[in-house]
């Protein structure tokens, strides 16, 4: 006696694609919130390291660093310096702080196109883009987290006048120097990969802008 084969009907076979298609949308949000709210960890324990090895900077140099130095022409960053506190002491050791970055000496030692992990936030989606710094500047990579320059002016190389931050140019502070205190004041935050500033002009002007 013959048996028929019972096979899905095109009805049935919608209905089961529209109830994967819902359990998808339900989860898919809460599988993506879960991985951002990993990366903000991670990103806080970037930030975390990155104060540390500050305090170390401060403990051997009895200061915080510069983000720039004019005197001696080396126009390396704060990132630059806090390098061998952050297992980074083989780059530390191939840059000649009494040249420019972009000098060819320090260009072919490579460390402007290193990634250190520390620097780079897994959310940006520009983190991890080389990008042209000028001509003869050559590539450089871009970081994600900024140090606190101050609340808008930061120098005056023609007065050697600076800001209230704690990393201007030239600036030799110590801890003592924070006088709101070290818990109360801002050290570096997360920013953003190749986000326009206003402040990036030749002059931007005395008065911070209401917006």
């Amino acid at each position: 006696m013959a048996t028929g084969r019972r096979a899905f009907t095109l009805i049935e076979l919608l209905v089961v694609i529209a109830i994967v298609g819902i359990l998808v949308a339900l989860i898919l949000p809460a599988v993506l919130s879960a991985r951002e709210a990993a990366r903000k960890l991670q990103c806080g324990s970037q930030l975390r390291q990155i104060g540390i090895a500050l305090h170390n900077y401060v403990d051997v140099h009895r200061g915080f660093p510069p983000s720039f130095n004019f005197s001696l022409r080396g126009s390396w960053s704060v990132h630059g310096r806090l390098l061998p506190y952050l297992e980074q002491g083989n780059a530390y050791d191939r840059i000649r702080f009494d040249l420019e970055w972009h000098d060819p000496i320090n260009l072919a030692s490579g460390v402007q196109q290193l990634r250190v992990p520390v620097y780079y936030c897994p959310s940006d989606p520009n983190s991890d883009t080389l990008f042209d710094a000028g001509p003869g500047e050559g590539l450089v990579r871009p970081v994600c987290y900024g140090f606190n320059f101050g609340s808008w002016f930061v120098y005056d190389p023609q007065t050697n006048r600076s800001g209230d931050g704690c990393f201007h140019p030239n600036a030799s502070l110590g801890p003592h120097s924070v006088i709101d205190g070290l818990s109360n004041t801002l050290c570096a935050a997360e920013v953003k990969s190749f986000q326009p500033c206003f402040f990036n002009t030749a002059n931007p002007g005395p008065v911070v802008p209401a917006t």
